[in-house]
């Protein structure tokens, strides 16, 4: 019974325009969705911006990294942070695109792992 609960919670918070989620752009496909494909090539256009920046730059906060631009006439938001910083110095970074909406539960999303010496990894 709270497993049902629980599940039927979560399904509604996946829904479109409710609680979308972002996905990393290799697992999810968005093929069928207009919107989604135009937020996907946006994505991967602006983390590969993202990935040529020095290591430094990629540790501001949040409100300084994220940006909003026009591509192909549609305004779009890119919430840029470094979620994570291992010991060793390695940056695990997460761009989340918004700002057009799709018929899918989720969002397309740019990750990426930059090293001190400047080289990239995919996440």
């Amino acid at each position: 019974m709270a497993f049902r609960w629980i599940r039927d919670v979560w399904r509604r918070a996946q829904q479109p325009g409710i609680g979308q989620g972002y996905w990393d752009r290799v697992s999810k496909e968005c093929e069928a969705d207009e919107n989604c494909r135009k937020m996907r090539g946006a994505a991967q256009e602006i983390g590969r911006e993202f990935e040529s920046r020095p290591y430094e730059e990629l540790l501001q906060p949040a409100e300084v990294l994220s940006v909003s631009r026009v591509f192909n006439g549609d305004l779009l938001h890119f919430a840029a942070e470094a979620y994570r910083v291992d010991s060793n110095g390695d940056i695990h970074f997460c761009i989340d695109v918004s700002g057009l909406s799709t018929t899918t539960s989720w969002l397309p999303s740019y990750q990426f792992i930059k090293r001190r010496d400047g080289s990239v990894m995919p996440a």
